[in-house]
């Protein structure tokens, strides 16, 4: 370490010009990078079962939709009919809008005449008195396509669908940007923002948009802010606050720009990215600074100060860097492409953070006038209270050390009895907060009409005009009525809807004509009155062989465990209600993101695993002891501990939680490994353990402190954002890092006095570590 850091010193204008172009064309990299989230793409990626959604989606429409529902307390007036034939006017001109779909949309469906009529209700608005209006929207909301869907169950609620044209290629940036311009239309036509509720999931990725931008525009800032200001008056010096600030914003600039060429699409999880590399390169720069200060404090000149620096604090941040990479890296476990990415590009910048920490710092430590030392008394109040902080852990861990360990057992008994029983689920929605306006529009949409959260069912007959078959048909029927009573079912639409609509419509004189048509030759009859009538819309319930028919299910919560529920429970019930040879598959995002949610556990659950493993063998060889490795990773893993019994106490807790675990494991461990390979030294210069426990907690311990206040200040703005993702890195983060900080300053020291954690050897002797009984 210390001929590297000779090396640097020693060709130290070569590496600042190096540092320079990479930072550059790094630059120039990342402003090629654009806000988005398609949130299959990001969670789905390349799964099959996704490829086949969106093939079937080409064929039916897909659920790429915009939603906008409002109040009307006349909804069936005239001008309410004209505004309302403006705005889809004004929206169907686009290239990119499939239909628009309006309660003016609705038809009423009768046998008058001699023939199937098939007629707007719209069309009797301007012919009807009120009474008769009011009952016309009451006969509007018993139609199944439209009571519930465009109209709201009771009340002034009326709701506008827009669905879009199904492209795969279409940029994630360019549906958010359709529904800003839909909603600037209502606008326009006398509906204002603030009487607009927007749901569907271009309005969930317009939220997530939104979240990113504000990761990047508000939190990061923020950050970088606190953390400046947290090393000022940690140092009482603004050198270390300027010089830890341009080593890290270097840093951020290389990992946006390999970011940026992974994927130009800046996601909710890779808008994050800056700010966290922003803040693990402000540890690095800190420890390498408190050690410079410190060695200047004994005496040393400049140069002999920064190679000891490099030789006592280097080798740890070395480690410190490699455990947090591994952390990080846990996450491209997951077999999602958004986790993949992000451990990737988290991975490379805790690495190049590193780097950049031990070239270009040393430089500007030789470049610039040597500071005053940092004495070992506190200099100012802050470091007065870190002194007196480390105080009273120091005398509790080493007065009391067997009443520490028992403490902290307790603890983790406590945290592993909770959180052996931890319910898991995902919700877009509620991971927003409750005042997110998405959240507020999903509230008004499940207030007033059925669950906007769809499942797709493809129903298949083994031939084509299959779906004709009176038997299976009836069968059909009967399965969507068992549906239909599932308590997660709000709705369910679908052929049988139509064919009973028209079968009431043709038979209504025909007494015991029954509710449904029974046999193929009624059936093709009503599918051939329907299309001669005018009626239109069958392409998005049935293909044209009669042989693949799609039913819409409305969830009755946004939880993609729900939805994974509903889909399972429509496979299930097809077993005992239609034939062997028809086949039956649910799909839709919500249902293949519940149906993946386990996959998405199970491979955070290896990352976290393997994260541990990795580290517990790093931990073995930076400490060269096979004993001192393995016992110091239960402080590692006792903030796991926590906050896995804090999540099992919760009724549910989301999948992301894990995210957290994985960063916190990576994180967690820098201290652990500052404290012990102190310790280690100190045990090889003296023979006494209560003297190299002292000696450790004067050299380490502040440190410790100042990159944990440091830590936790530049996670804490995460802690104002609406999206739960980000909000918990703000939230119990911070918490984990507390309790990590907590557990190495109290259990790590006390398991060395008490013999558990033990470096044997005579003073001066490079003897490995070993434990002791």
């Amino acid at each position: 370490m210390r001929a590297w850091f000779r090396f640097v010193l020693r060709h130290r204008a070569a590496v600042l010009i190096i540092v320079g172009l990479l930072t550059a064309l790094a630059a120039l990299s990342a402003s090629r990078g654009v806000l988005a989230s398609s949130i299959g793409r990001l969670f789905l990626g390349e799964s099959p079962a996704w490829q086949r959604f969106l093939e079937r989606a080409d064929r039916f429409g897909g659920d790429e939709t915009i939603i906008i529902g409002f109040d009307d307390p006349d909804l069936l007036s005239p001008d309410h009919r004209d505004r309302l034939l403006r705005i889809t006017a004004r929206i169907e001109e686009w290239d990119a809008v499939a239909r628009v779909l309006t309660a003016l949309d609705a038809r009423r469906v009768e046998f008058r005449g001699g023939g199937l009529r098939i007629e707007p209700y719209a069309d009797e608005i301007d012919d009807l008195d009120r009474a008769a209006l009011a009952a016309l929207l009451d006969e509007m909301r018993r139609d199944p396509f439209v009571g519930d869907t465009l109209l709201a169950r009771d009340g002034p609620g009326t709701a506008v669908v827009i669905e879009l044209v199904q492209d795969a290629d279409r940029k994630a940036e360019e549906g958010p940007a359709l529904l800003a311009k839909a909603q600037a239309i209502f606008a326009e036509e006398g509906i204002p923002h603030t009487r607009q509720y927007t749901v569907g999931q271009i309005a969930a990725v317009a939220a997530l948009i939104e979240e990113s931008e504000v990761a990047l525009t508000r939190v990061l800032p923020f950050t970088a802010a606190l953390l400046l200001l947290s090393v000022w008056l940690l140092f009482h010096r603004l050198w270390p606050a300027v010089l830890s600030g341009g080593v890290s914003i270097i840093a951020v600039i290389w990992t946006a720009g390999l970011a940026v060429q992974l994927d130009p699409q800046i996601s909710i999880m890779m808008a994050v990215v800056p700010a966290v590399i922003l803040i693990v390169a402000f540890s690095d720069v800190v420890h390498l600074a408190s050690a410079y200060l410190i060695e200047l404090g004994h005496g040393r000149d400049k140069e002999d100060a920064i190679l000891s620096a490099a030789e006592d604090v280097g080798r740890a941040c070395l480690f410190t860097s490699l455990t947090t990479f591994v952390g990080f890296v846990g996450l491209s476990f997951v077999p999602t492409p958004v986790f993949r990415i992000t451990g990737v590009v988290l991975g490379f910048g805790v690495a190049v953070a590193l780097l950049i920490a031990m070239t270009v710092v040393p430089v500007l430590f030789s470049l610039t006038p040597t500071p005053a030392p940092l004495r070992s008394g506190a200099t100012n109040r802050v470091q007065g209270l870190v002194d007196g902080l480390l105080r009273g852990l120091r005398r509790l861990a080493l007065g009391r050390p067997r009443a520490v360990i028992a403490g902290f057992t307790l603890c983790a008994a406590g945290a592993v009895y909770y959180g052996v029983d931890m319910t898991i689920e995902t919700d877009i929605v509620e991971r927003m907060g409750p005042d997110n306006p998405l959240h507020a529009s999903v509230s008004w949409f499940e207030d007033r009409f059925a669950g906007t959260n769809i499942v797709d069912v493809y129903v298949e007959a083994p031939e084509p005009g299959g779906l004709l078959d009176g038997e299976r048909f009836t069968r059909m029927a009967r399965w969507q009525a068992a549906l239909e009573e599932h308590p997660l079912v709000d709705d369910a639409q679908s052929l049988v809807d139509l064919m009973q609509v028209l079968h009431g419509a043709l038979t209504a004189d025909v007494p015991d004509a029954g509710p449904l048509p029974t046999t193929r030759p009624q059936l093709a009859q009503y599918l051939l009155l329907f299309e001669m009538a005018g009626g239109d819309g069958l392409d998005q319930v049935l293909d044209f062989d009669r042989k693949l028919m799609r039913v819409r299910l409305r969830v009755a919560g946004n939880g993609f465990r729900e939805s994974e529920a509903v889909g399972d429970a429509a496979t299930r019930l097809a077993a005992e209600h239609l034939r062997d040879d028809t086949t039956v598959e649910p799909t839709g995002m919500s249902y293949l993101l519940g149906d993946w949610l386990d996959s998405i556990i199970a491979g955070q659950r290896r990352g976290l695993a393997v994260s541990v493993a990795t580290i517990a063998v790093m931990m073995i060889v930076a400490l060269r002891s096979l004993g001192a490795g393995l016992w110091s990773m239960i402080p590692n893993l006792f903030p796991l501990l926590m906050l896995v019994g804090w999540a099992g106490a919760q009724e549910t807790i989301d999948s992301d939680i894990f995210l957290v675990l994985l960063i916190a494991v990576g994180i967690g461990v820098d201290d652990t490994v500052h404290f012990l390979v102190r310790l280690r030294s100190e045990a090889r210069r003296t023979a006494d353990r209560a003297q190299a426990l002292e000696r450790t907690y004067d050299f380490a311990g502040r440190a410790i402190v100042m990159t944990t206040i440091i830590l936790t200040a530049g996670f804490l703005p995460f802690a104002t954002t609406q999206y739960f993702t980000t909000r918990i890195l703000g939230t119990l983060l911070p918490a984990c890092l507390i309790i990590a900080l907590l557990a190495d300053l109290l259990l790590v020291p006390a398991m060395a006095a008490v013999g558990w954690i033990r470096f044997d050897g005579a003073p001066g002797d490079e003897a490995d570590a070993e434990v002791g009984a």
